[in-house]
């Protein structure tokens, strides 16, 4: 689920959303991206995400974008290489 997304400056909603929709079907292929259409999931059906199924943790770790970010000699947690602060 992509959150927070409506705090995106209009102008750069689609190109910040296209990046992260890349990178995360590199660290997982077959992952549904969700993009709620209202805000603070105003009105999300939560049997999207509850109890799917869909994720395979053992599938995951064999993923190109799961090996290559494990075999990186240092990780840059995320707060750093997308400057996420509170």
């Amino acid at each position: 689920i992509l959150n927070k997304i409506d705090l995106l400056p209009d102008s750069t909603v689609e190109s910040q959303t296209k990046a992260i929709r890349a990178l995360l079907k590199k660290l997982n292929p077959r992952a549904t991206v969700i993009i709620p259409e209202r805000p603070k999931f105003d009105g999300f059906d939560v049997n999207k995400i509850v109890n799917t199924g869909l994720f395979d943790m053992e599938e995951a770790k064999e993923s190109a974008g799961w090996i290559a970010e494990l075999e990186k000699p240092y990780h840059v947690p995320e707060t750093e290489e997308y400057g996420i602060g509170s």
